[in-house]
């Protein structure tokens, strides 16, 4: 495994620890938290930035699903329902940006 130490690699390591804290957010149910939306504006920054191998429309369905969670108007099984697909959204971008950083 080689891993070269570039800027690129390092931003995307570090997008991937602020994706795991957005998980942590997630996961403990606060759905008021502004965090969510940083991350994705700086992923959209940085695909546009950079060339990546995380597909714009992933981000966009991870922003759009983190607003219907910003802004609470489901009940309770939709809420939780929400929160996994942007979970595992956020999964896959995490898996997709470790193999950029790893290849």
């Amino acid at each position: 495994m080689n891993i070269s130490s570039n800027a690129s690699t390092v931003t995307t390591g570090l997008l991937v620890a602020f994706a795991i804290l957005v998980i942590f957010i997630r996961s403990k149910g606060w759905l008021d938290s502004n965090v969510p939306l940083f991350y994705y504006a700086l992923m959209i920054a940085y695909t546009r930035a950079v060339d990546s191998r995380v597909p714009f429309l992933l981000i966009l369905i991870g922003l759009g699903l983190s607003l219907l969670l910003r802004f609470e108007f489901m009940n309770t099984f939709m809420i939780r329902a929400v929160r996994y697909m942007e979970m595992a959204v956020l999964a896959v971008i995490i898996y997709l940006c470790m193999q950029t950083v790893l290849l």
